[in-house]
């Protein structure tokens, strides 16, 4: 009886090092999906966080442009009212020299000449600014000169609802937002694992 007592141990010591070894192999199996999953989602919220930074590049250069174009169209709107201020200047003295009109008057076509003059020297500086900022947005160096197209054609058809529903499937913010909430229920799943 003492030969097999020892033996007996050894069987039981076997038997709960197998047992053991089937624990590790369910929950801890079923941790690692779970963290393979994890690791996946953080994949690929970071592949959809870098798309986003690019969108909101592409998004700053856009409007950098249009803020040019408006710059731009001002500026060309502001020349054609210093034409028309020289004009008004130019027919004030022509009548004050005749003596048809008041020196007030002609005056005060001179100040409203030089108001003009400065709203186009305040809007030249806000042309060169936009164009330095959508520059730098490109990469460019300052000395080169941008081409600025006005007609650039509007997407007509495209409606408002169309639009919005559009951005819920294509938007990256939203698309990030999912995968956050996933990735939000694998965590669980991972400390529900633990647990077990």
């Amino acid at each position: 009886e003492h030969t097999i007592w020892p033996q007996k141990q050894n069987a039981d010591a076997t038997n709960l090092s197998a047992s053991l070894g089937l624990k590790w192999t369910v929950f801890n199996g079923m941790q690692r999906i779970f963290t393979y999953r994890h690791l996946e989602k953080v994949s690929q919220i970071c592949q959809l966080a870098t798309q986003q930074t690019i969108e909101e590049k592409i998004a700053e250069t856009i409007i950098g442009y249009y803020r040019l174009a408006l710059a731009q169209k001002k500026k060309h709107v502001l020349e054609n009212c210093l034409v028309v201020s020289e004009e008004v200047l130019r027919l004030a003295k022509a009548k004050y020299e005749v003596g048809q009109c008041s020196k007030l008057e002609y005056l005060n076509a001179q100040v409203q000449h030089h108001e003009e003059q400065a709203k186009l020297l305040l809007q030249e500086e806000e042309v060169m600014t936009a164009k330095l900022a959508l520059q730098s947005l490109l990469g460019q160096e300052g000395s080169q000169d941008l081409m600025i197209v006005e007609d650039i054609p509007s997407p007509s058809r495209l409606s408002w609802e169309t639009l919005t529903g559009a951005l819920a499937t294509v938007n990256t913010s939203t698309r990030i937002a999912q995968k956050r909430c996933e990735d939000a229920k694998l965590a669980i799943k991972l400390k529900q694992a633990a647990l077990w």
